[in-house]
């Protein structure tokens, strides 16, 4: 099979859909497929572009490297709507996480192919603030009517997406995302980490729920001056100045976690903090469980579905609940080791393999309902 794969998520930094369109380009590649990515520099590490080798991303905050990123930007866009145009591939596969729809003027009637990784759909906040996604939701409907198959990364945003789009249910099937955050060895972080620390991966800003985390937690950590909350990434001045109003700054600490450090704190936390409003997926309840991290999160959207019966549920809108659960397990390190054995099993039900043998399948079948064969159906649990 022949693929055209839009470069656009490749221009982004390091996230969960990043690694996951990389993993994808290695994973397809792998099975036999020839994949055509017009990408001459990565925003990542995941994957490099033509233009680069992974040396050189210590140059990545010069002036120079951003102006020739940037330009690589614009020529990987033009190209990539040229190959669309030109043809001499099978299938397109799209990675726009904003749903760019200019691709369709020169598409034809050549099969296209999607990942929906959730619907960002219009949500209420505990504290009363509207997380809304604009137009972007409605690009995405646009675009899943039209697709000849789209692929949703658990049942709940499928649903969703039903429900959103009226589009055909036959084209839209559910793949979930295997784990893809390797188990290679760890790294601890170059700075001194405190003995016993909850942790907090990836977006904090609305539906992920964070300031209502740091305000429901607020009291644990005035009873235990011990206890800290670690934060991938960095924080904004909005952040530290509520973490200032809570009086808890001093233990609420914010690290840069590349994968090698990452996994680190995912073998050191005593959980993981995931109280999120709505998720696609939740691809850190996933890592965290593969990695034996024990996790509270969530009893929403498609955390059910990934967690099992491996993860200490809360409601993400009752601040008690939330409290009273890390609590719990802070309190109770045999409940933290059952949570981490039952994870690591419920996490071995995804994997990376399963999951790019049932995308294989299901990007072939595709381009089989274009030449008018009749399509396969997709993969059983039990390839």
């Amino acid at each position: 099979m022949r693929i055209l794969l839009d470069p656009e998520i490749f221009h982004f930094g390091p996230c969960g859909m990043t690694r996951y369109y990389a993993a994808l380009y290695q994973g397809l590649s792998e099975l036999g497929h020839k994949i055509d990515l017009p990408l001459r520099i990565s925003g990542s590490e995941y994957l490099n572009g033509r233009w680069e080798t992974l040396h050189c991303r210590t140059r990545q905050q010069t002036l120079p490297w951003r102006l020739l990123f940037k330009l690589s930007r614009t020529l990987d866009t033009k190209n990539y709507l040229q190959k669309v145009n030109a043809g001499g591939y099978d299938l397109l596969l799209l990675s726009s996480p904003v749903q760019h729809t200019a691709f369709l003027k020169s598409l034809g009637r050549r099969p296209f192919a999607m990942v929906v990784h959730d619907t960002m759909r219009i949500t209420v906040m505990p504290d009363g603030a509207v997380d809304t996604p604009g137009m972007t939701v409605e690009r995405l409907s646009y675009l899943a009517r039209r697709a000849s198959r789209v692929i949703c990364i658990s049942e709940s945003t499928r649903s969703d997406l039903l429900q959103l789009s009226g589009m055909n249910p036959d084209r839209a099937v559910t793949i979930h995302t295997g784990q893809l955050l390797d188990s290679s060895p760890c790294s601890a972080p170059s700075m001194a980490l405190p003995d016993k620390f909850l942790l907090f991966v990836g977006e904090r800003s609305g539906r992920k729920n964070f300031r209502f985390l740091l305000q429901a937690l607020a009291p644990l950590f005035h009873q235990d001056s011990d206890l800290h909350l670690i934060c991938t990434g960095t924080l904004n001045e909005w952040e530290s100045d509520w973490l200032n109003f809570l009086g808890i700054s001093r233990q609420v600490i914010s690290i840069p976690a590349p994968d090698p450090v990452l996994r680190y704190l995912y073998r050191h936390a005593l959980c993981l903090t995931h109280p999120t409003y709505y998720e696609g997926y939740g691809l850190p309840v996933l890592e965290a469980m593969a990695l034996g991290c024990p996790v509270v999160s969530a009893n929403n959207s498609s955390i059910p579905e990934i967690g099992g019966d491996a993860v200490l549920y809360v409601n993400a809108t009752d601040a008690d609940s939330i409290l009273n659960s890390v609590a719990k397990l802070n309190a109770d390190p045999e409940l933290r080791r059952r949570l981490s054995e039952a994870g690591i099993l419920q996490a071995a039900k995804f994997t990376r393999e399963k999951m790019m043998k049932e995308i294989s399948r299901t990007l072939n079948d595709a381009i089989k309902d274009v030449k008018g064969l009749r399509p396969s159906a997709v993969m059983n649990d039990s390839m």
